[in-house]
């Protein structure tokens, strides 16, 4: 999958756990938590709705190596999919941001925390066309 990013996700980069193990893992956990939320959609890889494409889109979210770009996209992502595949519009309900970003406070990788979560979100919300908003 191709960055949308240019040069801003140039900014951030998740070094080798033995190189700084706490945003290692934090990362890795992202990566985690993306699957597995992405993997009670298992229904996706065979939708008659969606085409090759979007299945192969379904899959990197599936992907233990998913890459920066996949990661600040994967909320927009799913909930496209899940879009074209219910025909209507999707909620997402985020819970729960902050106890990453008082971690990282702690540990020492705030900023980097925070550029995390800001993409994830700014993609998931602000450019996403597939939510319903309000009640």
């Amino acid at each position: 999958m191709r960055s949308v990013y240019g040069e801003a996700s140039r900014h951030l980069h998740f070094p080798e756990r033995n190189q700084c193990g706490h945003l290692y893992t934090a990362f890795r956990l992202a990566v985690e938590t993306i699957k597995g939320v992405a993997k009670k959609a298992g229904f996706l890889k065979t939708s008659d709705q969606l085409d090759d494409d979007e299945k192969e889109e379904y899959r990197t979210l599936l992907d233990k190596d998913m890459d920066e770009a996949t990661v600040f996209l994967s909320i927009k992502t799913l909930s496209e999919l899940l879009e074209k595949h219910y025909e209507t519009k999707v909620v997402v309900l985020i819970d729960e941001y902050d106890v990453p970003l008082a971690k990282a406070f702690e540990n020492g990788y705030y900023d980097q925390m925070v550029f995390l979560i800001r993409n994830l979100l700014e993609q998931a919300l602000k450019t996403n066309d597939s939510l319903k908003l309000g009640c």
